[in-house]
Order: C-alpha cells, then sequence, then structure tokens
C-alpha cells in the first residue's frame, strides 16, 4: 500500500515534468512509478531468508540479482549512452521480476496454519512511518545538488558515493546475519558490546586500507577520467562509511528487540540533522557540502547509538 501511494506521488512528478516540456525525466519518473511497487514493496523475501538463518542462499540469491541488474545497466549505457529511461528501467526492472519470482515461491511455501507475529507486523508499521525520514535524510543530498547546482556536480557527487554506499550495502548485509541471533539474546552484556565493537573495528579498518589502495583505480576504471574529481569525495565517503560500522552494528540489535522508541529516537533525531546540514551546506559549498554532510551523519549517527545503548540497555544490566 505504501508503495503504491509512492507510485501516485511519482506519476504526479511525472505529469509537472511532462508539462515543463522534460520528457525523457518524465518517462523515466512513469517507469519508476510502475515498477516501485514490485522493486520495494516485493523485496520481503530477503528477511524470510535472514529470519529463517538461510544465509547461504539469501548470499546467493542476492549476488544474482545484483550481478544481473548492474551488468545490464552498463550494457545498456554503453550501448544506448544518451538514453535516460533504460538505466531506469534495467535498474528498477531486474529486481522487480526477480522480487516477484522469489515472492511468489515464498507465497507457495507458507503453510495455511502458519501463525503470525503481531508483535512485529505492528513494529514493522510504526518503524516504517520513522524509517521514511531516513529514506529523505539519505537521498537529501541528490535533491539540493540537483536544485541547486548542475546535473554534472549531482553525477560527480553519485559516482563518488556509488562504490562506498555499495560498501555500506554489503556490511549492512553481513550485520544481518546478526539478527536472529540478537533477538534471542535476553540482555545486551558488556561482553556483547565488547564483541561488536571489535566487529567494527575490524569492518572499518578493511574499508579504510581499500579507501587508500584500490578505490581510486576501481573508480576511475568504472567511470572514466571525466570522474578522477570523484577520487578525493569518494575516499572520504568511505572513511565515514568505515565509522558509520559500530553504529550500523549495534543498532542492528535495538531493532532486533522491537525498540520503537529507541528506533524512532534514533532515526528522527540523526535523519533532522542531516536535511538540516544538507540544504545549509550544499547551496554553499555543493559537492563539498554534501560530503561533509554525509560524513557528520554518519559521526552523529554513531555517538547517538552508543548514547542510547549506554543509557538504555548497559544501564539496565548494571
Amino acid at each position: 500500500s505504501g508503495c503504491l501511494l509512492g507510485s501516485f506521488l511519482i506519476l504526479a512528478l511525472s505529469q509537472f515534468y511532462s508539462k515543463t516540456g522534460q520528457t525523457e525525466l518524465s518517462t523515466a519518473l512513469m517507469i519508476a512509478a510502475c515498477l516501485l511497487p514490485f522493486y520495494e514493496g516485493f523485496s520481503q523475501w530477503r528477511n524470510i531468508r535472514i529470519g529463517e538463518e538461510k544465509f547461504s542462499a539469501f548470499f546467493k540469491q542476492e549476488t544474482f540479482w545484483q550481478f544481473t541488474m548492474h551488468s545490464t545497466m552498463v550494457a545498456v549505457a554503453l550501448l544506448y549512452p544518451h538514453n535516460t529511461s533504460l538505466p531506469v528501467l534495467v535498474f528498477l526492472g531486474v529486481p522487480a521480476v526477480l522480487n516477484t519470482i522469489f515472492t511468489l515461491r515464498d507465497f507457495r511455501s507458507i503453510a495455511p496454519e502458519e501463525t503470525d507475529e503481531p508483535e512485529s507486523v505492528s513494529y514493522g508499521l510504526r518503524t516504517s512511518f520513522y524509517a521514511a525520514f531516513n529514506t529523505i535524510a539519505v537521498n537529501a543530498d541528490k535533491l539540493f545538488l540537483f536544485a541547486f547546482l548542475s546535473p554534472s556536480a549531482t553525477a560527480i557527487f553519485v559516482a563518488a558515493e556509488r562504490i562506498p554506499e555499495v560498501l555500506r550495502n554489503v556490511v549492512q548485509d553481513a550485520i544481518a546475519v546478526y539478527a536472529p541471533r540478537f533477538a534471542r539474546e535476553e540482555t545486551y552484556t558488556k561482553n556483547l558490546d565488547d564483541l561488536l565493537k571489535k566487529a567494527a573495528l575490524v569492518i572499518g579498518l578493511a574499508v579504510f586500507i581499500f579507501a587508500f589502495t584500490l578505490l581510486p583505480w576501481i573508480l576511475i576504471f568504472v567511470f572514466g577520467e571525466n570522474y578522477s574529481e570523484s577520487v578525493v569525495y569518494a575516499q572520504i565517503l568511505c572513511l565515514s562509511v568505515a565509522i558509520g560500522n559500530a553504529s550500523n552494528i549495534r543498532f542492528r540489535y535495538i531493532r532486533s528487540k522491537l525498540d520503537t522508541g529507541n528506533f524512532a529516537k534514533i532515526t528522527i533525531f540523526t535523519s533532522v540533522l542531516r536535511i538540516a546540514m544538507s540544504a545549509l551546506l550544499i547551496p554553499v559549498y555543493g559537492i563539498a557540502g554534501a560530503v561533509a554532510s554525509a560524513f557528520a551523519y554518519r559521526v552523529i549517527m554513531t555517538l547517538t547509538v552508543d548514547w542510547v545503548i549506554r543509557t538504555h540497555y548497559l544501564k539496565a544490566v548494571k
């Protein structure tokens, strides 16, 4: 239902750009509106695999659709370099098709007498509202760049952000394997906190080393010499991902406890701050302002999660 509402809003935006003569952008938005329910609404098969602790199947399926989608996008971009709609169709269409296939498969496997978890459904509905703040915050910098600067500036930032975002997603998928264990933990102990901090440190060091060794070469290879300006920005964003790992892992524990109150505090506080920072910094400093906003957001997120853990979880154990 949420995705259908989103599709309606995107269609309205498509009509707006159509009336202003921006036909290509309008067509791309129309494609996005049609595919959004399948791209996002049918994506819950991932949580089923994680909940069942079928991590091998999850990894294979996730790898398959990511490889299929990105390789097809590269081919389309090379064959039709001036077409905007086709990459959008591939980016949303490939996951939409696979999500539909996986979802139909999961529906067939659910027994008629299968029990549900009302508290989990209620938690998911409430936190979806709060998560909307995060979605807006994460994409606000691109919208501000597009509005106040040029499409080329937006492209440079997106190129810089692409590899750090892939790294962040890989780390989040890896962290997801902790979810079933976290749900079974009765209390958040000091030993568990130390273990998560050590895991975050190891991942952070790996990301840091990658940022100053392979990242420049990969970015230039993928995007070309015209995007060499993106390398420094990408390295800074990678450092922010390394810092943010600690909050991502510990935030996963908070989410596994169905703790709506602290989820709302963390999400709304950090998201509003990021939107405010993007609104203030990007019009003045451009791409550097967007990078600074993203970096500050992850630092604030880490400090906020640490405060919640110390005051609401470790304190309760003591």
